[in-house]
């Protein structure tokens, strides 16, 4: 499985909130970054997500914003459109 495939699965399991940010930051540390050169902001944007996740259990709107960015950014990532899914900050709604 190659990493891009294992980053995309980390995600969507994060995503059906079936695995908290914390271990899903330690796992997202394990793979390969160096060999995703084309997506090299998306490991530093999902900072923002893993440790957001106690601000999106108080705030609704912000959760519903951040959730939202996670589904375009898995979507990106399975459609190779990754000058999208670098866009992805997950500190405000994304243009695309």
């Amino acid at each position: 499985m190659s990493e891009l495939n294992i980053l995309i699965e980390l995600l969507s399991i994060v995503d059906e909130e079936k695995l908290d940010c914390e271990i899903a930051e330690d796992l997202a540390e394990k793979i390969a970054w160096d060999q995703l050169n084309e997506i090299n902001n998306v490991y530093s944007n999902l900072f923002h997500y893993w440790h957001d996740e106690d601000i999106r259990f108080k705030d609704l709107e912000y959760s519903n914003m951040q959730n939202s960015e996670l589904k375009k950014l898995i979507k990106y990532l399975k459609n190779g459109e990754f000058e999208k899914a670098n866009s992805i900050s997950f500190l405000g709604a994304s243009n695309s």
